[in-house]
């Protein structure tokens, strides 16, 4: 044995695991396997999986989409945004925001939020911070993207989004999970 440290000795067994079930003819499946594991959050790895996958009979989105849950993964890239409730024309309250990608070298494609506002409170009177998520972005570095969120529990009323005289936000909002893809160049 070279090294006599554990992490070698896993990989040691692991690939002669690989080598022998290669031989009794499970070699696509594990290199399919493989390959998920070495390109997991990297836009190749999503790429490929787009190209793999194209030729099922399903909608191209619907591949895509299926390809990004599986190979984004949880990052850390420098960012900066703004966000809040707003009422349409129609009357609809979303929380919307913008978000900007200060990284080189990520692929931004969903965010999780909390957002807490003062009047959405539990019996002992604290702050119930609640979990927002915006989904299917894509946001390349330098690039400011909007996102738009519909979906929550708490619905401030119109004249409690902010305070009309002084003009501050009634609540407040943090990022909690950036997910997305490492642009990996060959």
């Amino acid at each position: 044995m070279i090294c006599g440290c554990r992490g070698y000795q896993v990989l040691v067994r692991s690939l002669s695991i690989v080598t022998v079930l290669c031989g009794v003819g499970g070699c696509d499946e594990i290199q399919s396997e493989l390959r998920k594991l070495w390109l997991a959050g990297t836009l190749r790895g999503y790429k490929n999986c787009v190209e793999q996958n194209k030729d099922l009979g399903v909608r191209t989105g619907l591949v895509q989409k299926m390809c990004r849950s599986q190979f984004t993964v949880r990052i850390n890239p420098p960012i900066e945004g703004g966000a809040g409730y707003e009422i349409s024309k129609y009357g609809m309250l979303t929380f919307n925001g913008w978000i900007k990608n200060r990284s080189k070298k990520f692929v931004i494609t969903s965010l999780v939020l909390y957002v807490s506002h003062v009047d959405n409170i539990d019996d002992k009177g604290n702050p119930i911070k609640e979990r927002m998520v915006a989904n299917d972005l894509w946001i390349e570095p330098a690039q400011r993207k909007a996102f738009k969120i519909g979906d929550f529990r708490f619905k401030p009323k119109e004249d409690r989004i902010m305070r009309k005289k002084e003009g501050k936000f009634l609540h407040t909002w943090e990022i909690a999970t950036i997910k997305g893809l490492e642009i990996s160049l060959k």
